[in-house]
């Protein structure tokens, strides 16, 4: 679900709104949020939209692991 509501985030040019630093882009990607037409997203922003690079980085070499794993175990390696 984070994923999902990350991308929506992304998409209205909203994310990563909370955790950043600089003042006026997060004055202008919570406007572009709130004028975003999508209130779940705009609800949950504030929870899921923070800026984390040690968190992405893991979560990106999990999953990144995780598909060369399986690929190796169902035998969809190019050679």
């Amino acid at each position: 679900m984070r994923t999902l509501l990350a991308t929506l985030l992304r998409e209205v040019n909203a994310g990563p709104t909370y955790g950043a630093d600089d003042a006026a882009q997060i004055d202008a990607r919570r406007t572009a949020l709130a004028q975003s037409g999508l209130p779940a997203v705009v609800e949950a922003a504030p929870y899921l939209a923070r800026y984390d690079p040690e968190a992405g980085y893991d979560y990106t070499m999990n999953r990144a692991v995780d598909a060369a794993l399986t690929r190796v175990r169902v035998g969809i390696v190019s050679r």
